[in-house]
């Protein structure tokens, strides 16, 4: 089975934490006491108040998440 967008998002939605690549860099979304963050590994991260929110502000390159699933390139690396 893949792993599409609509199973990533309820993933996050329900408090999964996922690390992933695209386009050969590395990413992480955790579940933090300071929110929902995103982060490019050993970047600045950044965190939100709500999954949805972090669905609907977090872009990559200029494409959300929803985008980059749907060119295949979301690459799932660790779902916890």
């Amino acid at each position: 089975m893949d792993y599409t967008f609509p199973i990533f998002k309820q993933d996050i939605l329900q408090g999964r934490e996922v690390e992933f690549k695209y386009e050969n860099s590395l990413y992480s979304i955790t579940n933090t006491p300071n929110g929902f963050c995103f982060c490019k590994f050993y970047e600045d991260d950044v965190c939100f108040d709500s999954p949805n929110e972090l669905l609907e502000k977090v872009q990559i390159d200029g494409k959300n998440l929803e985008e980059i699933f749907s060119e295949h390139k979301f690459q799932l690396v660790r779902l916890y």
